[in-house]
């Protein structure tokens, strides 16, 4: 896990040494606009990505030395040679590996990014990572160009890069939630359901997620079908092999702790209400009955159990957003549905920015996420009311009891802040803030 990040005369004028809380979980940086709190954020990423693409891009920092240092591992990129970008790492204190990579800057600047479609070339648009030349408008990919410079490495280095981006991989990611996140702005996603339409209209994220928590949804129901088909079938073999049985008072507790859970089921929307049934069994049945309500019971808690990991989360989601005259509901095969107070439902897409914006980072948070990975989270005030601002932190703590990680936050306002002042670090020089905190 990254611990520190140490950046030295960032834009030719700041220097940085930066402590991950990593025993809270959760480091926020502040400052003034033209601080670095955006370009700390994309070094960061930048630097733990795991290919050749991350040298070019750390190279177009403006920057002396930036340094991220992890529990086993130290990262180190220096940008000061008009040449070249030089690398080091060392792993487990072991020798230090280090190579140049070179920048081919002349080149590199006579093209720019472009949006284009169908061949036509849209200007000062981001489009499936297409570079134009700026004088003859010659198309070439950024990956062709990105081998080309790539070309120039000796073979000893790429052996070196492999190795970093192995030792990278096996100790750290990255999940970076940037501030421009409503919007897909890609044509890259094979799902038949979330596509950019023919008038060009970009896809609003929130109902890619919305079809993707309906995915996810099918695909643990169809988990379900399997195991309860596979239990079935094997039922009356394991039935006649029983020996050992509940009692009639620890099968009518499971069967009260199945009933709770079908209808959190149901809530969730994995179960149709009509598939909530609950029944307890008599006094005084008889032994063979008690063997085949055992063998059932225990049969059910196993198919039930397929839903567990994704209930969590989808009661997390629901428990987190708690919009102002909207209510939340799961739907199977639409996943989000919100309905208002007269009962008119609402499409993921005509929620407000400020609602977009909280369901699109809480749903990163809960449903995209592994253990251990650093989160960069830019500006997650951005359209939100003051009283969600102040409880962001707290949502994140409680994703965190179900999800471990770490968390980067870069903002402008004290209400993110909140009572997690312990947890910031001042991006102004190391002077004093006007409440007179220092930087830590």
């Amino acid at each position: 896990m990254i611990n520190r990040v140490e950046v030295k005369k960032l834009f030719g004028l700041y220097d940085y040494d930066i402590p991950l809380n990593t025993e809270v979980g959760i480091t926020i940086i502040y400052g003034m606009n033209g601080s670095g709190k955006t370009t700390l954020l994309n070094m960061i990423k930048n630097a733990i990505q795991q290919n050749r693409q991350k040298y070019n891009l750390m190279s177009n920092y403006k920057f002396n030395e930036f340094n991220i240092y992890l529990d086993d591992m130290f990262l180190s990129f220096d940008n000061s040679n008009d040449e070249y970008l030089s690398v080091k790492f060392r792993i487990n204190n072991d020798k230090i590996h280090s190579f140049n990579y070179p920048k081919k800057r002349e080149r590199y600047d006579n093209w720019r990014r472009v949006y284009t479609e169908d061949g036509v070339i849209i200007e000062n648009r981001m489009y499936r990572n297409v570079i134009a030349h700026e004088r003859d408008g010659t198309i070439i990919y950024a990956d062709d160009q990105y081998l080309s410079i790539d070309d120039n490495v000796e073979a000893k280095s790429k052996k070196i890069m492999d190795k970093l981006d192995n030792a990278i991989k096996e100790r750290v990611s990255v999940h970076f939630i940037e501030t421009q996140r409503l919007l897909d702005l890609s044509n890259t996603d094979q799902d038949n359901n979330v596509r950019r339409e023919k008038n060009g209209r970009v896809i609003e994220i929130v109902d890619k997620y919305s079809f993707d928590l309906a995915k996810r949804i099918q695909r643990s129901l169809t988990d379900y079908s399997e195991i309860s088909q596979k239990l079935d079938k094997t039922f009356p073999e394991r039935l006649l092999k029983r020996s050992e049985y509940l009692s009639e008072t620890q099968i009518n507790d499971k069967l009260s702790q199945l009933e709770e859970k079908r209808i959190k089921l149901g809530k969730a929307g994995f179960l149709e209400e009509s598939d909530n049934v609950s029944f307890y069994i008599p006094n005084n049945v008889s032994i063979q009955d008690l063997k085949v309500l055992t063998v059932y019971v225990e049969d059910v808690e196993s198919k039930l159990s397929v839903f567990d990991n994704l209930l969590i989360k989808i009661e997390n989601l629901i428990k987190l957003l708690q919009f102002s005259h909207k209510e939340l509901y799961i739907d199977k095969t639409k996943g989000f549905i919100f309905k208002n107070d007269n009962g008119d439902e609402i499409l993921p897409r005509q929620l407000s920015s400020g609602e977009q914006h909280e369901l699109v980072i809480m749903y990163q948070l809960i449903f995209m996420l592994n253990n251990n990975v650093l989160i960069l989270i830019d500006e997650p005030e951005l359209s939100l009311h003051v009283v969600w601002q102040k409880s962001f932190i707290n949502n994140i703590k409680t994703i965190m009891q179900s999800t471990k990680f770490n968390v980067l936050i870069a903002t402008h306002s004290p209400q993110i802040i909140n009572n997690y002042w312990e947890c910031t670090f001042a991006l102004n020089g190391g002077e004093k803030d006007n409440e007179g905190r220092n930087n830590r």
